[in-house]
């Protein structure tokens, strides 16, 4: 008679939870990054320049990054200053969601007010 051994299910959890674990890790590494992308309505500097300059931005509009219209305000999503980038505010502006990448700077010229 053939003897079977059986693995009880406790002892198999470990390694279920391993899985599920590496898969998690997976995703974020691979197909994360598209989750937390851009949305419409998200700024960034394309060059340094002065914040009520057009010429200063670019807008997402939900496929790729365009011209900008019109400067970003608290209305938009989010305004990202681009390494390199320094970005002046000339004119008093209120702003959320503004995001600095390291290297980029926002020069706020009195008496004017960034909000």
């Amino acid at each position: 008679m053939k003897k079977t051994t059986s693995i009880p299910f406790r002892a198999l959890f470990p390694l279920q939870l391993a899985q599920v674990f590496c898969a998690v890790v997976l995703f974020g590494l691979v197909g994360g990054g598209t989750a937390w992308g851009q949305a419409v309505g998200d700024y960034r500097s394309i060059q340094s320049g002065n914040w009520s300059s057009t010429s200063t931005w670019e807008r997402f509009n939900g496929a790729s990054w365009v011209a900008a219209v019109a400067t970003p305000t608290s209305l938009d999503g989010q305004i990202t200053i681009r390494a390199g980038h320094t970005v002046t505010v000339a004119a008093s502006v209120t702003a959320d969601q503004v995001v600095v990448q390291a290297g980029g700077q926002i020069t706020v010229s009195s008496p004017f007010i960034l909000t």
